[in-house]
């Protein structure tokens, strides 16, 4: 961390997990040593979500692919370990989501997904979790919020991404159904820009 700030960086950090300890305490360690962002909604405790809200520092939850690999017919053997060992169930991560929503802290989506999960679920994992924080009570236009604007601030790219504003990057998807009523045309755009360029189909 002291590397990090001496060179201008911003530094989010794994929240806790598996290698975390009992009771959890990596995430608090994080936060108090200065990271901006903490990644996944693992096991908290009530006092350690108080001082992520309080110290104003974004989560990225990464719901779906907790669902994802609950729901698989053979768990991965790490899962059924902490299942096993610490009584973890999706219910752990969705009310620590749950608390956090609560407390007002800002979300970003991301997926998590990697490895085999990166070609079998991407982008469809995307639009899954923002999916998945609508079915956890975020409305829809804060949760398209959460993958834009929130997400730009996440990354310190306020500035040039996250809004259609005028000196702003032009990265958009024009889609041709209301995202307000439903995700389900995201992904399947009309037309993409990058920069301000209009990209070719397929390209």
């Amino acid at each position: 961390m002291d590397e990090a700030k001496a060179r201008g960086m911003r530094i989010t950090a794994h929240g806790g997990g598996y290698s975390d300890t009992k009771p959890p305490s990596m995430t608090r360690i994080a936060v108090e040593a200065g990271v901006q962002s903490i990644e996944h909604v693992n096991e908290m405790p009530d006092e350690v979500l108080d001082l992520i809200a309080a110290r104003g520092v974004y989560m990225v939850p990464t719901l779906a692919v907790m669902r994802t690999l609950f729901r698989l017919p053979t768990p991965p053997a790490t899962l059924v370990e902490l299942m096993a060992a610490r009584g973890w169930t999706l219910e752990t991560y969705e009310q620590t989501f749950r608390k956090a929503l609560a407390r007002r802290i800002p979300m970003g989506i991301g997926t998590d997904a990697v490895a085999t999960l990166l070609d079998a679920k991407y982008p469809g994992m995307y639009f899954e979790e923002m999916e998945y924080f609508v079915q956890l009570g975020v409305p829809r236009l804060a949760t398209i919020t959460a993958a834009t604007r929130i997400g730009a601030e996440v990354l310190g790219r306020e500035r040039d991404l996250g809004t259609l504003e005028r000196g702003k990057l032009a990265d958009l998807q024009v889609v041709d159904t209301d995202p307000l009523q439903s995700f389900a045309g995201l992904g399947r755009p009309r037309l993409v820009m990058v920069g301000g360029k209009v990209m070719p189909r397929g390209g």
